[in-house]
């Protein structure tokens, strides 16, 4: 008697190619695929519909569920739990993988009332960060307390992640395995190679001339990136460096935040930054911007693990950073860490990480060394074979 293959189905809150969440799921359930795995997926309102046809387009089986959104919805999150635990008795799946805070709650609720096997849920951040408001974090906390009992295993994202769910009293520390989000290093590897001459001809096509210093926001254009604290950064500094240019990438996402984009805009028309102050949009081929850039500052107010740090440490850049959960775990002391929302600290690090800006050759070594550790520690062959490891796992017991 032939025996079937495994039956998987992925849940997520959103789908979107330019969310780390998006990339890391569709690169395992396509692994799965490859692997003769029968793997559906399930998304909720926030879809990116170019994206989900292009999947569409290969054969894949997507559910969109429309009452699953990012928010608290007292009248939509009961409609999206009943959608879900009816698509997974429907389909009688051999275990579920959660992703996200709205999909991970509604998700294993859904997969134990259905009678699912095995749920993993994985953790891209965390659903009850210090900055959110104390009802927020105290609702999220309560739920994912509830969630851990139907869940088979967790996946973080990173080291700090973990830990913080560990003194939250979260589920079992013993269902916790720590896989980081791999991904294709070699774009980035064969730019940051890239001789003087042809980060020159980059630069110059941006309109940068060659002896300004570029401080790049590798981010989406929402509030809770730091924009604006690099804003005051660039008008706090650029009479002490007058060659200080200031380099925004990343569109307005989801496209309801473009008034924040115009907010922005203003700002640089009132402080006279015009000529200081580029927008540049979502750039497919990253590496080549970072290939350009000579600092990489994150003034987020709140992280999982930061992916632009992974990518920023493999091209050997100084980095100035709020404080949040990975930034260390990424860096260690290859990072300047500001305490969260210390505007004039920060504003004092990217000051003197300006003036330290031409390093030795030790500091060089180090940047190098760990550039190599971050390129074999986020591997992306790793994560995806170090997931199907764990389910493989699940279905030999």
């Amino acid at each position: 008697m032939t025996t079937r293959p495994p039956k998987i189905c992925h849940l997520i809150t959103n789908l979107n190619g330019r969310y780390g969440s998006s990339r890391r799921t569709v690169l395992e359930v396509d692994y799965l695929k490859k692997h003769g795995y029968e793997v559906d997926l399930i998304v909720g309102h926030e879809v990116d519909p170019v994206f989900l046809e292009s999947l569409r387009g290969r054969g894949w089986r997507i559910f969109v569920v429309d009452q699953m959104r990012k928010e608290v919805s007292v009248p939509l999150d009961p409609l999206a739990f009943l959608a879900i635990r009816k698509i997974f008795r429907r389909n009688r799946y051999d275990l579920v993988h959660t992703h996200l805070a709205k999909a991970g709650i509604l998700g294993r609720l859904a997969a134990w009332a259905a009678g699912v096997p095995f749920v993993v849920h994985g953790v891209h951040g965390s659903s009850f960060p210090d900055h959110k408001p104390a009802w927020q974090r105290w609702t999220f906390l309560a739920l994912e307390r509830q969630a851990a009992n139907c869940t088979s295993a967790f996946i973080f994202v990173g080291r700090e992640l973990m830990a913080r769910y560990r003194r939250s009293r979260i589920g079992d520390p013993a269902t916790y395995h720590l896989i980081y989000t791999g991904r294709d290093f070699a774009p980035f590897l064969q730019t940051a190679a890239w001789p003087p001459e042809k980060k020159a001809e980059i630069r110059n096509s941006l309109g940068f001339g060659p002896e300004e210093v570029i401080v790049g926001v590798v981010a989406r254009l929402v509030p809770g990136k730091g924009h604006l604290v690099a804003l005051k950064a660039m008008n706090s500094l650029r009479e002490q460096f007058p060659n200080l240019r200031l380099l925004f990438i990343g569109d307005p996402d989801p496209p309801e935040a473009m008034g924040f984009r115009q907010e922005l805009e203003r700002l640089v028309a009132a402080w006279n930054l015009q000529e200081a102050v580029t927008f540049l949009r979502h750039q497919e081929d990253i590496a080549r911007i970072y290939a350009i850039l000579d600092i990489l500052i994150m003034p987020s107010e709140h992280e999982g693990l930061p992916n632009v740090l992974v990518e920023g440490g493999v091209m050997q850049l100084p980095v100035v950073a709020y404080e949040c959960d990975g930034v260390g775990e990424i860096l260690g002391d290859l990072v300047t860490v500001v305490p969260q929302g210390d505007e004039t600290g920060f504003i004092a690090a990217l000051a003197q990480v300006m003036v330290d800006l031409v390093r030795n050759d030790a500091e060089r070594e180090k940047r190098r060394s760990k550039a190599r550790e971050i390129a074999t520690r986020w591997s992306l062959e790793k994560m995806l074979v170090t997931t199907k490891e764990l389910y493989d796992n699940f279905f030999k017991n």
